[in-house]
This record gives C-alpha cells, structure tokens and sequence, in this order.
C-alpha cells in the first residue's frame, strides 16, 4: 500500500492541512472553498507560531537597548500580525517573500526565512494534493458529459500548479512531484470497501465518518511501521471516541475532555478540549517507539513501537459508557 506525510516546518504542517476526496455530485466551487478555508487555517498555525518568536526576539532587542534592531523587529511583526488576522478571517494569503538579508538583523532575517521557506513547502504539498482531487472531480465530470465542469477544473488546477511552481520570494521553484509518496486516505472511493462496520450507526460522507452511539467500525488492511497515522476529529456528544491501533488506544484520559495515549506513558500531558471543537490528531508508529500529537502539540511518547504487523484500525465514536456521536474526518496513512 502506500503511505503519506505532510509538515509545518516540514513535517508538523501536513497534519494542519484536512484533506478530502471528490465525489460526482461535487462541485469545482466546493472544493475550492474548502481549499481556500484549510489554507487559511493552516497559515494562521504558521502566523501565529512565527508572531510568537518575532516576540520573542523584540524583547531580547529591547533588553539589549538596540533601538534600530527593536525597529527592525516591531515593524515585521505589526505585518506578520495583520496577515494572521487576515488568515483568521479566512482570507487566502500568498507565501511572502524573503527577506531581504542586506542591512537586516540577522535574527530576524533567519526567522523570515524559515517562515516563508514553510508556507513555500506547506503550499506546495497542499497544492498537489487539491490538484489531485480536482483532477479526480474532472475525470468524473468527463465520464458524466459534463464538460463545462470540465473545463472549469482544468482552470482550478492551472491555478494551483502556477503557484507551485512559481518562485515564493526568493525561493527557487517547488515542484508538483518531489515531495514524497502521495497520501492514502482512507475515506476515498477506492478504499471503501475496507471498511466494516461493528456496531452502532455510521454516516459517511465524502470527507468525514460519523459514528453515533455505541459504535465501533474497522478499517482494515495490514500496516506495518514506520507510518503516521492523521485524522481530524470532533466529538459533538458524550465523551468516549477510541481509536485502537495495535496495542496503543487514542482516546479520552479519565473523566475530563482530554485526549492521551493508552496505556497512559510516563510524562505524558493530555490535550484538553472542548466538545464541537475540532483538533488534528497525529500518531507516529515506529519500529523503536509511538508518539501521539495533539494540534502540533506532543502529548505522549511511548518509548515501545510497533514491530508486528498491524490487521485493522478500529474507531469508535462512543461507547456504552457514554454514547456519544463523534466525527472522523481527513483520515490518512502517511509514510515515514
């Protein structure tokens, strides 16, 4: 089978990104809304992480009495906090250019850079993967005589691949077809019929699974490490999701709306959240040890990885318990 990855700095920002598949009865404006609304939250993680350090970085100048450098400093980040406004607000935002290193503090021009060296690459992997589905979308709408539909992909996709292969400031091209192994998502046509429902009630959709009740469904076709296995989950009642995979279980840590990794590891730091809220979760399996990340946030570490082959994946959006009904989106195997 094969298997994907995505980073925010290169690896954390695929998991940022919710990636879905095209079905016949969707439409070039669908997607690209939903393409337009992950960019928009994927940048802001970025803006804010890159605000953070700017902030960082002005106080050590004014510790320092550099006034020129603090300047320097405070001007980019007033720039950096209008563009994480405008991502805030849903706003597409272009990868900025670099910054120019001549009279600069070098601090702060390292800082540029590693920023728009991420979006570059976050823009790149996401570009590819939306140009995939619009190339599925178009073939469908082909098949369908549709050709006005067609035709409008085709722009969609002649759009997306301009800015991939354009420069991002000073960066030199990126190209559609370096940047790994596709993804394999688990929610596509072609990998439905691994699915086998247990209990409870399912509800696909082209992009989410919902399990409602006590409900348990597997995915199944044999994995071995080393993958990342990502997903998007909202839980809309109760508070009992579980995801089983081999011996390790993602799922809620005593009574409280917090996810960990079970059995609980030493040192682990369960992510609180609340419920209707949606966070990106990402576990790491390894041959050597197991991470789950929360949100770019490292929760757990187990220091036992997977050696034996894995037959299924098991989700359960409740249990009897707490019946609850939970929302599994963008699920995706990733090669490591």
């Amino acid at each position: 089978m094969r298997k994907l990855h995505f980073c925010l700095g290169c690896r954390a920002i695929l998991g940022l990104f919710t990636i879905s598949v095209s079905r016949a009865d969707e439409s070039v404006h669908e997607i690209l809304n939903e393409y337009e609304e992950t960019r928009s939250s994927g940048f802001a993680k970025v803006y804010r992480q890159y605000t953070e350090s700017l902030e960082e970085l002005l106080s050590t100048r004014m510790k320092a009495n550099d006034l020129s450098g603090a300047n320097q400093v405070k001007e980019v980040l007033d720039q950096a906090k209008t563009a994480l406004s405008e991502s805030d607000e849903g706003k597409v935002i272009p990868v900025p250019e670099a910054m120019a290193e001549e009279n600069v503090l070098r601090p702060l021009s390292d800082l540029g850079r590693r920023h728009s060296e991420t979006l570059a690459h976050a823009v790149s992997q996401l570009n590819k993967i939306y140009i995939g589905r619009l190339e599925a979308l178009q073939k469908l709408k082909m098949a369908n005589s549709d050709l006005d539909a067609a035709n409008e992909a085709q722009a969609a996709i002649d759009k997306l691949k301009q800015e991939v292969t354009s420069k991002a400031g000073n960066h030199p091209p990126i190209g559609l077809l370096d940047e790994g192994p596709a993804p394999v998502l688990l929610l596509s046509e072609e990998n439905q019929g691994n699915w086998k429902e247990e209990k409870g009630s399912w509800n696909f959709r082209s992009n989410a699974l919902t399990g409602k009740g006590d409900s348990s469904i597997f995915y199944n076709e044999k994995l071995r490490a080393p993958f990342e296995l990502l997903f998007d989950l909202k839980v809309k009642e109760g508070q009992r999701p579980r995801v089983h995979l081999g011996k390790y279980t993602i799922g809620h840590d005593g009574y409280e709306f917090a996810i960990t990794l079970r059995p609980r590891q030493n040192g682990h730091q369960p992510y609180y959240y609340e419920r209707g809220q949606k966070i990106s979760v990402k576990l790491i399996v390894e041959r050597k040890f197991t991470e789950l990340w929360v949100d770019d946030t490292k929760v757990s570490r187990a220091q036992e990885g997977i050696a034996e082959p894995i037959d299924s994946i098991q989700f359960q959006g409740g249990d009897g318990w707490s019946p609850g009904e939970t929302e599994f989106s963008n699920i995706r195997i990733m090669e490591r």
